[in-house]
């Protein structure tokens, strides 16, 4: 998709600039940007790397996902100094164990990081991986936009450093930066689409060269992130179609199958020759997924859960540094969590961008006319499907399907114009997005990519439309003589659109403290090695990740019995299922098999908090408190009623602060309990406790859950089960006396 001089004729007067000699050797270009951009990422996370040991004991992001992406890079670690398999563990979930290819375990990043996670820890190693993530991809998308100026020389690189920076510090970059590593390590998209230009447009090398840099761009992807080399096919099968449309519109007499034959077998060889290089590289990662233990049947997602909402285009979040009140709580109802409020755009960069295709598209068929319909069309084209199925305002969902916006711009164009090519290709599109988010929601695996994740396309789109504009601007004003305040409009200009965008500082970061009972040697070696632990609170939903982080932390010392793991986790009947989040199960055999072949007793080791925190009131405790807005929990009210010691609470610390609601075992320290294989089972499959335990002391739980823009919040639920759970265990193992009414 570049400069079209094959898919369209070059008008007359079109200069061949680009022979234009270099005033500075383009690798000096490339590394004075590569260090701007990282230090960039680095200013925007100051609030690690200026504190003095803030990156190795404080995570960016907030809630469970940060924990579960350190576990991930520290257990490539460990697999690869333990001879383990990278991509299946039994060390989540004991002892049915998980398929990581099924989750976003990125074993390439994790390999990578492995020297830095074994010498400066796993917390360290994912502070890194989201700076590098940012400076990488904006670094990608500069080079990509570099080939769409008009000249690669000091204002052909600004603009392209303008674009760049756009894409690497997005609003999309600034959420998936609360957790999500391989979400932010985007430098493939920018990078397939130059390949894709080579072996659809220009044409002028060989094609197995292209082929063979694009399968092996496909299997680095897949080790770092699955749903993007996914959504990298889709988008690159959309701008195929693009270029087909666009030349129905330079070439209206002539029928779609001679363009094809044209261009066809050089686009064929390549892809033939990027194939075969995939295949080879990537097959037995995807043999593991597949047809591997714990692979996942049905869908992972629901649908229509995290799509970009109708109003998320124009109203910035809580993540943005410009985010009043109003467009704040509006943003709190969105159905997407916080990590997908990917999707604005804000009413000064769409304006600037409107008016850059406008001015120039009006120049006809101009190179950047061509290059600027192109992406727009295209970027238009991904934000409809990051839409999702129906269309959702403020939270709301209509029952209106998102196809309908399609149809009117169709209609709206055809209306319009009167131009054969153009009605044809207006024709062509349409069609094509009906298969396109058809293929979305009905077909497997098409349908478990997250449609708000395709945002990251729209502001890849959105920086080459703005510094194609920007080149053009500046090379304009400074031919016209301008003065320099009039030949720096253009920049003001840019500048003014994108501060809206910029994100908020601080950044939000969550401190990682973990008891010294895991990080001391002497007591962490009382666990014996290979065994399956229990540790509450048990890691039941996504924002209680914190016993893997003390696992991690322990050097993998122990099997987990728990994980804030929902892809591939087992039913009660033991298949591996879609999104089931599920209390901890260890039913099976007596005596599980361990992977050096040595057997373990079937039964495990419970850690609890050796003395409860205290509280006045007897037995009867009230606490009302909020979980946070970040976690958009309602304010709610815990009724503990019955005559029964504290104790019970095993250490879910409903902390004065109203802000955790953690096991804070550093305050309270960590006992050992041993628990007997038959009520792990017993509580797992949600049976009667046996009949030497109905004399214990009841604990009943009254929850008044609040309600916020209508939607109630089931993580309370699934809080009550798993306390209720976690306190069955304990009873069970050291039965407690009651106490006086």
């Amino acid at each position: 998709m570049a400069t079209f001089r094959k898919a369209l004729p070059t008008p007359a007067g079109e200069p061949e600039a680009r022979q234009t000699p270099r005033a500075i050797p383009g690798w000096i270009v490339l590394a004075g940007v590569g260090l701007l951009y990282l230090a960039m990422a680095i200013g925007l996370f100051a609030t690690i790397w200026f504190r003095p040991g803030g990156a190795s004991s404080t995570a960016l992001g907030v809630g469970g996902d940060p924990q579960l992406a350190i576990w991930f890079l520290r257990w490539q670690e460990f697999a690869l100094t333990h001879g383990h398999n990278l991509l299946f563990t039994t060390y989540l979930d004991a002892p049915q164990g998980v398929n990581l290819m099924w989750n976003t375990t990125a074993p390439l990043l994790g390999v990578a990081l492995a020297p830095l996670t074994a010498t400066l820890g796993g917390v360290f190693a994912y502070n890194v991986a989201e700076t590098l993530g940012l400076a990488s991809s904006a670094m990608a998308a500069f080079v990509m936009i570099r080939r769409y100026v008009r000249v690669p020389d000091s204002i052909g690189t600004l603009a392209a450093l303008v674009g760049g920076a756009l894409f690497g510090f997005s609003p999309y970059m600034a959420a998936h930066a609360l957790g999500h590593p391989p979400a932010v390590i985007l430098f493939t998209a920018p990078l397939m689409l130059l390949v894709f230009d080579d072996l659809f447009v220009r044409q002028t090398r060989r094609p197995t060269r292209g082929g063979v840099a694009l399968g092996v761009l496909a299997a680095v992807q897949l080790l770092l992130w699955e749903e993007l080399l996914l959504a990298e096919a889709l988008v690159g099968a959309v701008g195929i179609v693009v270029l087909l449309a666009f030349s129905a519109v330079g070439r209206p007499a002539e029928p779609l199958s001679a363009v094809l034959r044209g261009r066809w077998r050089h686009a064929a060889r390549g892809l033939a020759a990027a194939f075969i290089t995939f295949l080879v590289l990537a097959s037995g990662p995807l043999a593991i997924q597949f047809f591997g233990a714990q692979a996942v049947h049905g869908a992972v997602w629901a649908p229509n859960q995290f799509v970009t909402d109708l109003l998320a285009f124009l109203s910035p979040t809580p993540l943005q540094a410009l985010a009043p009140a109003p467009a704040a709580q509006l943003s709190e109802h969105f159905s997407a969590t916080i990590y997908e409020w990917s999707g604005y755009l804000g009413i000064p960069l769409l304006a600037l961008l409107g008016y850059a295709i406008a001015s120039l598209c009006s120049r006809g068929k101009s190179e950047a006319g061509v290059l600027t319909a192109i992406f727009a069309v295209t970027g238009v084209f991904v934000a409809l499907l990051s839409m999702g199925p129906l269309i959702n305002v403020a939270g709301h969902t209509l029952p209106l399907p998102v196809a309908l916006i399609a149809l009117a711009i169709v209609f709206w164009a055809r209306w319009r114009v009167a131009n054969r090519g153009v009605r044809r290709a207006a024709r062509i599109m349409l069609w094509t997005f009906l298969m396109v988010w058809g293929a979305t929601i009905f077909v497997p695996i098409v349908s478990d990519v997250i449609p708000a994740r395709l945002m990251l396309f729209v502001f890849l789109f959105a920086g080459l439309v703005l510094a194609i504009w920007l080149d053009h601007a500046l090379r304009k004003a400074r031919a016209a003589g301008r003065t320099l305040a009039v030949r720096a409009l253009p920049l003001a200009l840019t500048g003014l659109a994108l501060v809206p965008l910029f994100p908020r500082q601080p950044f939000p970061t969550m401190p990682l403290a973990v008891p010294s009972f895991f990080t001391t040697p002497a007591l962490v070696e009382q666990l014996p090695s290979g065994s399956v632990v229990l540790v509450a609170p048990f890691a039941y939903d996504w924002r209680l990740a914190v016993p893997m982080l003390w696992q991690s932390e322990s050097g993998m010392r122990c099997h987990g019995g728990h994980g804030e793991k929902w892809i591939g986790s087992c039913d009660d009947s033991g298949s591996p299922a879609g999104l089931r989040p599920r209390p901890p199960r260890l039913a099976g055999a007596d005596r599980h098999r361990r992977s050096d072949g040595q057997s373990r007793p079937g039964g495990a080791i419970f850690l609890r908090p050796a003395r409860p925190p205290s509280y006045g009131g007897g037995g009867r405790l009230r606490v009302v408190r909020s979980l946070g807005s970040l976690h958009e929990h309602p304010a709610m009210a815990l009724d503990v009623l019955g005559a029964v010691k504290l104790s019970v609470l095993i250490g879910l610390h409903l902390a004065e602060n109203g802000r955790a609601f953690l096991l804070r075992a550093r305050e309270v320290g960590v006992d050992i309990v041993d628990v007997d294989q038959q009520a792990i089972d017993d509580v797992g499959n949600r049976r009667p406790l046996p009949g030497r335990l109905a004399g214990l002391a009841m604990v009943q739980w009254r929850l008044v859950v609040g309600r916020r823009g209508g939607q109630h919040d089931h993580a309370v639920t699934r809080l009550h089960f798993a306390v209720a759970e976690a306190t069955a265990l304990v009873e069970h193992a050291r039965p407690l006396s009651k106490a006086k009414g």
